[in-house]
């Protein structure tokens, strides 16, 4: 697009944008259409059983960040309790020693 030219009025300069915009829009939406076309047309498989696979596929894959999620954040949070009673026992101190 050639970002140069003169408007010699700011109602030509939105007009020229919205122009622009619904090509963009037009172009987006025609490539969505044609990749959901294809996607039909191409597809391996009946949707329902894709679906299937779709939500079996997304359940182990969530099952297994879930655990190891639980994996790394279970150490974190006992190193974690640990200083926390640390510093606790370290604040009681101090506080002992100001009486």
């Amino acid at each position: 697009m050639d970002n140069n030219r003169t408007y010699y009025s700011h109602k030509a300069e939105v007009r020229a944008a919205r122009k622009n915009t619904a090509l963009v829009v037009l172009a987006f939406s025609i490539g969505a259409g044609l990749g959901a076309v294809a996607g039909l047309i191409f597809a391996p498989t009946s949707g329902q059983k894709t679906r299937d696979e779709l939500a079996s596929s997304l359940e182990h894959g969530l099952e297994q960040s879930v655990s190891k999620g639980h994996e790394m954040v279970d150490p974190t949070l006992k190193r974690i309790e640990k200083e926390l009673v640390e510093l606790r026992k370290k604040v009681e101190d101090k506080v002992d020693e100001l009486r």
